[in-house]
């Protein structure tokens, strides 16, 4: 489809997506706009490409095609060659200017649909922006409402099934009584073609609550929230179906959707009082965020991104698991030194039980369009330390070089004694010296192999 979002709105997150892969973080989302609304596109474009002042015109050109869509298999190898080679020479040609050849080439790709050779990568872009803009503006999303569903359930299995036509967006579903075995089947999206946007389904008394989600291919349901309270056992959310299914918040105790073939995009919230949340992705490239509490996330198969806690939660010490595929795990603050506390300290660190060097990542997402993005990484050579516990490691890190604002600077560290096993460290970029309260400390549980620099990710 055409290009359906425009203005301020659509250049922010056409900058966003040409520089660093992706929608930006939901809360930085407005921020970008009203910066792009005062200044307008071109500064903005210019910034953000001063940011990447290090990169060659080669690697940018490169990592601009990238983002864009555009590489040797969305279209020949030979036109690929053509324009990468035209990109360079224009930055080589305007050096000072070319975040606003990023953006004159962003825009000139949303108008190519019917262009025989970039036809089709024109037609994903649109629709990558369009969707971007869905995610970060759901909230604000009102779409015809649903009369709001009061039905109290005795113990066992109540069923409910959206109507046919227009888009629900409250529902209020409540187990009466003392059970411990209420059931609510929630079935969503087989009424009609195309993928439904809900608001708020509200589930009160229910242990368990089964969502199927269900639509066309290609197109999703998503939800405000599913929020699942005031039982005194494990409250779980099954999640099953073929859509890609977003939900902006979802809050129980276990979240399992690994009946769930289409990708899932999560954000998990704990259950008031519990300590712990446990989450399973699907088979699709699942999106998954984890609460403020000590989180179990597994990706299963496909190629996930997991993020450990909401951005900038500091003290994270949940268990992250990919599982099968090329999976990102990815650490965020609307900072650099905000993202470097998400695993930092002392007491407690995140821990990863199986990344694989040269498959998997570990993406530092920090925030904005003036500053706070790393956008190269240098490791320095591996370093073993004794240690009985976290204090202990971070004690006996040989200082590395600084990060700096783009290049962030990381160590592998050979733990042996109690503490023993493999973690990441990474430096905040205030100073060379080591600090447990502001450096990164991961715990990379049975990695084999190399950790390298292009094992960082950015966006």
């Amino acid at each position: 489809m055409p290009i359906q979002v425009s203005g301020a709105q659509g250049d922010a997150l056409q900058l966003y997506q040409a520089f660093y892969g992706s929608a930006p973080p939901k809360p930085a989302y407005q921020p970008y706009v009203d910066v792009t609304t005062t200044y307008g596109a071109q500064p903005v474009a210019q910034a953000i490409g001063a940011q990447f002042q290090p990169l060659s015109d080669s690697v940018l050109a490169t990592r601009v095609l990238g983002n864009l869509g555009i590489t040797t298999t969305s279209i020949s190898a030979s036109s690929y060659s053509s324009l990468q080679t035209a990109l360079v020479q224009a930055f080589a040609a305007y050096p000072n200017e070319r975040g606003t050849v990023i953006l004159n080439l962003s825009h000139i790709l949303t108008g190519l649909e019917t262009d025989a050779t970039y036809g089709t990568v024109a037609t994903a872009y649109n629709q990558s922006i369009t969707d971007s803009f869905a995610v970060v503006t759901a909230t604000a999303t009102n779409p015809t409402q649903w009369a709001t569903v009061n039905s109290d359930f005795a113990a066992g299995t109540s069923a409910y099934t959206e109507p046919a036509t227009g888009s629900p967006i409250n529902a209020v579903l409540t187990a009466a009584g003392t059970a411990t075995n209420d059931v609510m089947n929630l079935t969503a999206g087989t009424t009609i073609s195309g993928g439904r946007t809900f608001g708020t389904v509200s589930s009160i008394g229910f242990e368990t609550v089964n969502f199927t989600s269900n639509t066309a291919a290609g197109n999703a349901n998503s939800f405000n929230f599913i929020a699942m309270s005031s039982t005194a056992s494990t409250e779980t959310l099954n999640i099953s179906g073929n859509a890609n299914t977003i939900l902006l918040s979802a809050t129980a105790d276990v979240i399992n959707a690994s009946a769930l073939t289409g990708a899932l995009t999560l954000s998990a919230s704990a259950p008031a009082g519990a300590a712990a949340v446990q989450i399973t992705g699907g088979s699709g490239n699942d999106d998954l965020t984890g609460s403020a509490a000590v989180d179990t996330i597994s990706g299963g198969s496909g190629n996930d991104r997991i993020y450990a806690g909401p951005t900038g939660a500091a003290g994270q010490a949940d268990f992250l698991s990919g599982g099968s595929g090329s999976d990102q795990f990815r650490f965020a603050g609307t900072t650099n030194a905000e993202l470097m506390k998400v695993s930092a300290g002392a007491t407690a660190i995140v821990k990863i039980t199986d990344f694989t060097p040269g498959v998997d990542k570990i993406a530092l997402i920090g925030g904005g369009f003036f500053g706070g993005n790393f956008i190269s990484a240098t490791v320095a050579p591996t370093q073993t330390v004794i240690a009985s516990n976290l204090a202990d490691i971070y004690a006996g890190i040989t200082a590395i070089a600084a990060s700096t604002s783009l290049n962030v600077s990381a160590v592998i560290v050979n733990v042996i004694g109690a503490a023993a096993g493999t973690y990441l460290y990474v430096n905040d970029a205030a100073g060379a010296g080591v600090s447990s309260t502001n450096d990164m400390l991961i715990n990379l549980t049975g990695m084999v192999g190399t950790f390298t620099a292009a094992d960082f990710a950015f966006s």
